[in-house]
């Protein structure tokens, strides 16, 4: 019996079936002008959200530090993220894989990450081009910085003379996240699926040892 059950450990790291995620499409959209500069819009996809708000997305704008402070330079801007349900923006590159247990893992750089005149910033240079990843959804616990019914995506931008300008983006909802500059979705295992599986087979094979073993 205990060569059965290391058979079917065997076979069910083989045979792990995964949650299926889903692309939103069109999930992230920027809209290039509202009163501090463009705004980013994140779909979350929630119902409940939108009948208590009327709306259902994340959002958060690019605000020149120029428009604060006269003669900043032009690649330092503040993050004006409204507080419902909130985002959470981390800087990442093309190919990296953007999971949940990565951003509770610390692996990615949380913006903004950089200060200017004491106040928190995100720093880009004018022609430049960067990833940044989103994790947002609803509701929020603040306690925990973790959303419930998650959304995971990433936005490419460039500072184009000053103003920031989105070239791309994506975003999943129900798996573990997403790889950057893609739409691969990174799929989450189910444990319970797996351990029905693995329990069967150890079943069938218990009893067809058991039935041979009579015959002999």
């Amino acid at each position: 019996m205990k060569k059965i059950i290391i058979i079917c450990c065997i076979l069910g790291a083989a045979f792990q079936i995964y949650a299926q995620g889903c692309i939103i499409p069109n999930g992230i959209t920027m809209n290039p002008d509202v009163g501090l500069g463009p705004e980013v819009h994140i779909e979350l996809n929630s119902p409940d959200m939108y009948a208590d708000y009327g709306f259902s997305y994340a959002a958060f704008g690019f605000a020149p530090m120029s428009y604060f402070i006269l003669m900043a330079p032009n690649n330092i801007f503040m993050l004006t993220i409204h507080p419902t349900p909130g985002v959470r923006i981390f800087s990442v590159q093309e190919n990296d894989t953007f999971t949940l247990q990565g951003i509770q893992s610390n692996i990615y750089t949380e913006e903004p990450s950089s200060s200017y005149m004491g106040l928190p910033v995100m720093i880009c240079e004018e022609g430049d081009k960067f990833y940044l990843g989103f994790y947002t959804g609803w509701p929020y616990d603040t306690g925990t910085g973790l959303y419930d019914n998650p959304v995971l995506g990433w936005g490419l931008f460039e500072n184009v003379g000053g103003v920031i300008q989105m070239l791309d983006s994506g975003l999943e909802y129900g798996g573990e996240g997403i790889k950057i500059g893609t739409l691969d979705i990174i799929n989450i295992p189910e444990p319970t699926t797996c351990a029905l599986f693995l329990f069967g087979l150890a079943g069938f094979l218990g009893f067809r040892k058991r039935v041979h073993s009579k015959k002999s």
